[in-house]
């Protein structure tokens, strides 16, 4: 019987390596989370100049709508 619980032990210390290998990973994810929060502001100050355009070609829209009437 003493055997048997020996090749457990062993299957146990094994696991426990492999899992800190999975922790250096997560650090790449908040790094990447970082870079990305910037350019975020960046591309918003895009979007709202490009929707003033927008805002004046739906005006028009309208108008075409009356005399179509």
């Amino acid at each position: 019987p003493p055997p048997p619980p020996t090749a457990t032990a062993n299957a146990v210390t094994a696991p426990p390596p492999p899992a800190t290998q999975p922790s250096p990973p997560p650090t790449a994810t908040t790094n990447a989370v970082a870079a990305p929060s910037p350019p975020a502001t960046q591309k918003i100050a895009t979007t709202t100049m490009r929707k003033k355009p927008e805002a004046s070609s739906q005006p028009p829209l309208a108008t075409r709508k009356s005399p179509i009437k």
